[in-house]
C-alpha cells in the first residue's frame, strides 16, 4: 500500500520539530556527526519546512521553466531544510541538509527532479528567509549542501535502485512510527491529566475524612462538633488607663528630710519563744 497524503503530512510535521529531525539524523550517522555540538544537539540545528530563499543572481530556468532575477524569492522543492548552527556563537555554519520525503504517487524521476531543481536554485548566491526567532542569525547560503531522502517500506523498488545508482543517501521509515509517536504523546497527556485529577480527589477525600472523624469524636464525647470555619475575632476594647497626676513636690524634697530607718539604733528584737528570754545568758545563771 502506497503512502497516503495524511501520512506524508505527519512525517513533514514530525521532521519540522527538533526532536523528530534528530531521530531522523540518528538513522544516518554521517549527517549526525556534522552537528557542531553533540552535547547540545537541539541548539545545533535549525529546521525550516518548505523553505524559501532569495536569489542574488539570475538563475536559468529549470524543470519549472522559471527564470529568477536578483532579489526574487522562490520556494525550494524540498520538504525540510536543516541548517547547522553553532550553539555558543549563534551563527550558521557552512553545512546544509535538504530532506526529501517520498510523496504520494511520486515516481523516481519526480523525486530526483526535486533535488536537481534545488541544486540549480542554490548554485548561485542566495539568502534564507529565516523564521522569526532566527532572524538574528546570518542567513547567507552555505558552501556544502547535502540531500537526504525518506522512503517507506511500500515505496517502489525502482526508487531504491535509482537512489542507490545515483549515490544518494536515503532512510527507510516505518509508516506507523509517526502515528505511534502521536498516539504515545496523546496517551501521556491523558495519563498526566488523570494523575492530576486523582491527586485532587485524594486531597478532597482526606479533608472530608478528617472533618467527619472530628464530628464523630465530638458526638461520642457529648460535645458540639468543632466549627472548622474561620472565626471572626472580636476587636479588642481597651479601656483608657487613668493615671494619677504628676506631683513634682514628691520629687523636689531634700533627700535629708526623707525618713530613712536607722539600722544601727534600731531596737528591733528577735521574736524568741516564750520559754526563752531575750538574753541567752541571764545573770542568775552565771
Amino acid at each position: 500500500m502506497a503512502i497516503q497524503q495524511s501520512q506524508y503530512e505527519d512525517f513533514l510535521a514530525t521532521y519540522t520539530d527538533h526532536h523528530g529531525m534528530l531521530l531522523l539524523l540518528k538513522k544516518f550517522r554521517p549527517y549526525l556527526e556534522m552537528l557542531p555540538s553533540m552535547r547540545r544537539p537541539q541548539e545545533s540545528l535549525i529546521t525550516i519546512p518548505l523553505p524559501v530563499i532569495k536569489i542574488r543572481e539570475t538563475t536559468p530556468a529549470g524543470t519549472h521553466n522559471i527564470t529568477l532575477s536578483p532579489g526574487d524569492a522562490v520556494r525550494l522543492p524540498c520538504d525540510v531544510a536543516v541548517l547547522m548552527c553553532d550553539p555558543d556563537w549563534k551563527i550558521k555554519t557552512g553545512v546544509e541538509i535538504f530532506v526529501f520525503i517520498h510523496r504520494p504517487n511520486e515516481d523516481f524521476s519526480d523525486l530526483l527532479s526535486r533535488w536537481r531543481q534545488t541544486q540549480l536554485w542554490i548554485n548561485k548566491g542566495y539568502d534564507w528567509l529565516m523564521p522569526t526567532r532566527y532572524r538574528h542569525i546570518f542567513s547567507e547560503g552555505a558552501e556544502e549542501s547535502y540531500a537526504l531522502f525518506v522512503i517507506f517500506p511500500d515505496t517502489p523498488e525502482r526508487i531504491r535502485r535509482g537512489l542507490n545508482g545515483a549515490a544518494l543517501p536515503y532512510v527507510i521509515e516505518n509508516v506507523s512510527s509517526s502515528e505511534q509517536e502521536d498516539e504515545g504523546r496523546e496517551i501521556a497527556e491523558v495519563e498526566s491529566s488523570d494523575v492530576r485529577v486523582s491527586a485532587e480527589h485524594l486531597d478532597d477525600s482526606a479533608h472530608n475524612a478528617s472533618v467527619s472523624d472530628t464530628e464523630r469524636d465530638a458526638e461520642r464525647l457529648g460535645a458540639e462538633p468543632m466549627n472548622t470555619e474561620p472565626m471572626d475575632a472580636e476587636p479588642f476594647d481597651a479601656e483608657p488607663f487613668d493615671a494619677e497626676p504628676f506631683d513634682p513636690e514628691r520629687f523636689d524634697k531634700n533627700p535629708s528630710d526623707a525618713q530613712v530607718p536607722d539600722t544601727q539604733t534600731s531596737n528591733t528584737q528577735a521574736n524568741y519563744p516564750p520559754s526563752m528570754s531575750s538574753d541567752p545568758f541571764p545573770p542568775d545563771r552565771i
